[in-house]
């Protein structure tokens, strides 16, 4: 088993998104599927060897950022909802605390610019403060059931 941080960027053509196989995965997908597998083990031993509170977020809904072509935002869309969903369903079964950063993104980013950095992908200062804001009282409850 590999340990550390796994940073993991598709750059690629059709073959990225799975031109040509019958369900439309390809090796981003087949990879994604691995590291799904990864954040279960690392629930599992969480929960297993520490007496740790664990609060995991799910991804925010960036399908808006401006850095994101419009003809791509419903599929960028489709697959944060599957990355969601698979996520907070993994969480459940380990019975650790969700926080839903997907839902607050969806409604929020659209109307707010002001939430992404000049690069158009990554949140500015004002979105990182709202996705911490919007975090904190999940956190904090959290804490508090533990103690």
């Amino acid at each position: 088993m590999t340990t550390g941080p796994v940073v993991y960027v598709a750059l690629g053509d059709s073959t990225g998104v799975g031109v040509g196989a019958r369900d439309g995965r390809g090796y981003v997908a087949r990879l994604f599927g691995r590291l799904a597998e990864n954040f279960e083990q690392i629930l599992s031993t969480l929960k297993k060897k520490t007496h740790a509170t664990i609060v995991v977020t799910n991804v925010p809904d960036i399908s808006s950022a401006p850095r994101i072509p419009d003809q791509w935002r419903g599929e960028y869309q489709r697959q944060i909802e599957q990355f969601c969903k698979r996520s907070v369903e993994i969480a459940n079964r380990h019975g650790v605390t969700v926080f839903d950063i997907y839902t607050i993104t969806k409604k929020e980013l659209p109307s707010h610019p002001e939430y992404f950095s000049p690069d158009g992908f990554h949140p500015s200062d004002q979105g990182y403060e709202l996705w911490a804001s919007q975090m904190w009282p999940t956190v904090a409850e959290a804490s508090d059931a533990t103690e």
